[in-house]
């Protein structure tokens, strides 16, 4: 059985760099945040309640501060490698 990606749902052929999230096999360019589009491949990201994935960046913009001591809302996030 070949393997595809979780993205773009197209074979993964051999030579090609392609990296293991979420289950599921990744090419670079497939494994991006779901806002900017920037990719997280070798990056913290964060996981949405519907799935999707954001980088530290978009995260951290939705996130917000606490009105108390002002430091972010954030979680740890997820890392991946290649």
């Amino acid at each position: 059985m070949a393997k595809t990606c979780g993205g773009c749902s197209e074979e993964i052929v051999a030579g090609v760099t392609y990296l293991t999230a979420e289950d599921k096999l990744w090419h670079e360019q497939c494994f991006q945040c779901s806002q900017c589009k920037k990719p997280l491949s070798g990056t913290k990201y964060f996981i949405k309640d519907d799935g999707s994935r954001r980088c530290a960046v978009c995260a951290a913009a939705a996130a917000g501060t606490c009105h108390k001591c002002k430091k972010s809302l954030l979680g740890d996030g997820v890392f991946t490698q290649t």
